[in-house]
């Protein structure tokens, strides 16, 4: 079991899956690094 929860094309979300598509188009990859999801806490 991973302690970090890690995003790919098959997991991502509608706006993951969009941000993931951006960086692959201009870097022709997604690092490693920017695959970590972290929690969003928005301010109300």
């Amino acid at each position: 079991m991973s302690r970090i929860n890690t995003v790919t094309q098959e997991t991502a979300n509608v706006e993951q899956k969009a941000l993931l598509d951006s960086i692959q188009s201009k870097l022709g990859m997604v690092p490693n690094f920017l695959g970590v999801s972290s929690p969003i806490h928005r301010m109300p």
